[in-house]
């Protein structure tokens, strides 16, 4: 991998395009909240976990797009992605899967590890590309 630094232009098109996914999953947690429910554990308050996560993507989507604040948004992303993950892990176990069908909740969980990556990597301003 080169030491080259990326391109302004590339890395705001990554941190744009996640925050814009971000604000839209945010914001369906308000919408849609039905959608969301069965990967809430029973135990806690369906409701006000929709109202929580829907505000804290909706913040960090806000802080991607933010010039002086991206870095912390790449980080709390990464963050999020790591507490969802056990969610994921455990829709691995369902039958069937929450979100489908087995395969697809193979390739779910594993793009988890591509999602904390990239959080991580925009947290610390150095996403893995190269260029010439």
């Amino acid at each position: 991998m080169s030491n080259q630094k990326i391109p302004p232009s590339i890395n705001k098109t990554v941190r744009y395009g996640l925050g814009v996914l971000l604000f839209m999953g945010g914001v369906n947690h308000y919408l849609h909240p039905e959608f969301y429910n069965p990967w809430i554990f029973d135990f806690l308050p369906k409701y006000w976990i929709n109202i929580l996560i829907g505000c804290v993507e909706v913040i960090i989507a806000l802080l991607l797009f933010s010039s002086s604040y991206y870095k912390i948004g790449g980080l709390s992303f990464c963050i999020l992605m790591i507490l969802f993950l056990p969610i994921h892990f455990l829709d691995l176990f369902k039958d069937p899967p929450y979100i489908g069908v087995m395969p697809i909740a193979i390739g779910r969980f594993l793009f988890q590890f591509v999602l904390i990556a990239l959080g991580y990597f925009i947290g610390k301003d150095k996403l893995p590309m190269s260029y010439k």
